[in-house]
């Protein structure tokens, strides 16, 4: 018995955008395009973790009991999230969306971008918005070697069961 082996992975069902927003209200959406990509558009609620981030962050941040959803740019990057997924023995793969983000907006399902400001557009915005809040989601270590004190600190690792800690009611920035 043990774990499969890495050649004999079955591929998540490719599902239509109906089919994959149903089942999404009680899995993951696990978001395995270029960040890029994810900050323009993506499904509400869906975790991007891309390229090197898959072989820990799935692990760190995803509940082992929830089926997993997968949103892929093309086959070699769905493959590398399978396989990588499985290495860490999240293997309920249920679907990935047939037809990407592209067949999700054509469909006219709600999706959402991820703003990005530069650091000089960062400093203008803390300066104007006093009520603004960065939030700092490195490592321990990382803090410790260069600190923003103006940040509130929480781990990524952290972030799912501190997610109380992050204000609702003001500007977040990462």
């Amino acid at each position: 018995e043990g774990a499969p082996l890495l050649s004999s992975l079955r591929r998540p069902v490719p599902l239509n955008p109906d089919e994959f927003a149903l089942r999404a209200a009680s899995a993951w959406v696990l978001d395995v395009r270029s960040p890029l990509a994810f900050q323009g558009a993506h499904i509400p609620g869906a975790v991007s973790i891309y390229d090197d981030g898959l072989p820990g962050w799935p692990g760190r941040l995803l509940n082992y009991e929830r089926p997993i959803l997968l949103m892929a740019d093309g086959d070699d990057a769905l493959a590398q999230a399978v396989t990588a997924l499985a290495r860490i023995g999240m293997d309920r793969l249920e679907g990935v969306l047939r037809g990407g983000m592209a067949a999700w907006l054509s469909a006219g399902l709600t999706w959402e971008r991820t703003p990005t400001v530069s650091v000089r557009d960062l400093q203008s915005r803390l300066w104007d918005e006093q009520d603004a809040w960065v939030l700092d989601v490195r490592r321990d270590d990382e803090v410790l070697r260069e600190p923003m004190p103006s940040a509130s600190h929480i781990p990524l690792s952290d972030l799912p069961s501190r997610l109380n800690e992050v204000p609702r009611n003001k500007p977040v920035y990462l």
